[in-house]
């Protein structure tokens, strides 16, 4: 039995005359069945993606785009870069320096953070001996990641500093179980499909970042649920269970 994100429902099952109140209310919506030919929804942020559980359920469930130009992942990608590089960077005593452009190179055997700063301009923290001695760590990591423009250039590192990054992330945000099957990505903003879905019969809980759904009835249920709400299926997923 799957418990990712979420432990077993006990309403999985229900009827609409013992469905929990907040769930009913989204039946009480209007109607779907006119709504197939609108244009696709712009969502906010990210992507909302279809999976089969292990048991049987589906979980609908919305993917950040993590990218710096957005207002919801833009903030939270600069605090997290500035946190994890604070930890990993603590113990080498780094140095610091702005460079324009191409304006600084490597140096063997040396660690070093290339942050994109405004201009054109990048801030590189380095074990090397050119720069600046970093008296507040933390603090200059998060004016400098915080600065960071929303262009095409990426947060450089070496090696050693970007596998360590990576490990305190991963220690920060333990991978879970993944769903087992990955059905489709839908057109639909997560509040619509979880509107469609109770209107179908299909919502079991509803959460602000993922929908716990019973498998449809028959086909028909099924095919009319990914036709209003939008859902891209892929040909190897195409043929998705219906009892």
């Amino acid at each position: 039995m799957t418990a990712w994100p979420f432990s077993d429902s006990d309403q999985y099952g229900t009827t609409a005359d013992d469905m929990a109140p907040d769930l009913r209310e989204y039946q009480q919506r209007a109607s779907f069945s006119r709504r197939e030919s609108q244009p696709l929804e712009k969502l906010a942020c990210g992507t909302v993606h279809l999976y089969r559980l292990d048991d049987g359920r589906l979980l609908t469930r919305r993917v950040d785009c993590h990218t710096k130009a957005c207002p919801k992942c833009g903030p939270r990608l600069r605090a997290e870069y500035a946190t994890g590089y604070a930890v990993v960077l603590a113990a080498a005593g780094p140095v610091r320096r702005q460079v324009v452009g191409p304006g600084w190179r490597k140096r063997p055997g040396s660690d070093y953070l290339r942050v994109p700063a405004p201009d054109g301009r990048a801030v590189v923290y380095s074990t090397a001996e050119l720069g600046d001695q970093v008296v507040d760590l933390a603090g200059s990591l998060a004016s400098d990641f915080a600065a960071m423009p929303s262009d095409r250039r990426h947060v450089s590192a070496s090696a050693a500093w970007r596998a360590a990054y990576h490990a305190w992330r991963t220690e920060q945000q333990p991978t879970t179980k993944a769903p087992a099957t990955h059905l489709g990505q839908f057109r639909r903003t997560l509040e619509h499909v979880a509107m469609i879905a109770a209107d179908l019969g299909m919502l079991i809980e509803a959460h602000d970042d993922w929908l716990l759904l019973r498998d449809p009835p028959d086909r028909a249920t099924w095919e009319r649920f990914c036709a209003l709400a939008g859902l891209c299926r892929r040909a190897a997923t195409g043929a998705a269970r219906a009892a």
